[in-house]
């Protein structure tokens, strides 16, 4: 009788210890599972999207997003500033507790280029600012675009005479006709051409943003 129940007491003790282990090991998956940070990464990955669509479609004049108003210095690789409209601007869209930092991928070196991070503050000195020392927990999530820039500007081409009438322009029909008498300045035919298309220079510029 003694052995029965010592039995008994034996079979419940490794079943409840069974119990424990799964009841452990479940947590520790649960906790692991990348899907539980999922709504988080969803939400990174839409502030890197929207941030750059806003910021490249936003204009600061006319003809000039802020996103081209920043354009030779991200062709240069030259690092952002606080006070720059890109980065004023991506201040107010990308919330606490994230973070983010510019990037640079120019196409002819193949090298990645810091602009910006926003959590260093070696770019970004201020500690009231709610992006600062915020380090990398749960999600990490990028956007990129591609931009242009003219490294070196077109030249236009001077006109070949002196005033346009000698050309033979006629503005009441839009049309050019055989010039009669162009007493007014003296023209002289250039010998050829002088537009110069310039240089473009293009690569990617990227928006981490993490939290």
């Amino acid at each position: 009788m003694q052995r029965r129940q010592g039995f008994v007491f034996s079979l419940d003790a490794f079943v409840s210890f069974s119990l424990i282990v799964i009841a452990i090991q479940s947590m520790v998956i649960m906790a692991s599972v990348p899907s539980g940070y999922w709504h988080g990464l969803l939400q990174a990955e839409n502030l890197a999207k929207d941030t750059l669509h806003v910021v490249s479609s936003t204009m600061v004049s006319s003809g000039v997003t802020v996103v081209g108003q920043a354009s030779e210095r991200i062709m240069a690789g030259t690092n952002f500033s606080s006070g720059d409209n890109i980065i004023i601007m991506t201040n107010r869209l990308i919330p606490r507790p994230y973070s983010y930092a510019y990037n640079y991928y120019d196409l002819g070196t193949h090298q990645w280029v810091l602009l910006y991070n926003a959590s260093d503050p070696n770019f970004n000195p201020d500690p009231a600012d709610p992006h600062y020392n915020v380090t990398f927990h749960r999600v990490s999530a990028s956007s990129q675009m591609l931009v242009l820039d003219y490294s070196s500007p077109v030249i236009r081409p001077q006109s070949p005479y002196c005033n346009v009438y000698c050309h033979g322009w006629d503005p009441a029909t839009h049309t050019y006709r055989a010039p009669q008498d162009c007493v007014e300045t003296p023209c002289t035919a250039m010998p050829a051409s002088t537009f110069q298309t310039g240089n473009l220079t293009f690569g990617l510029l990227r928006l981490t943003v993490w939290g």
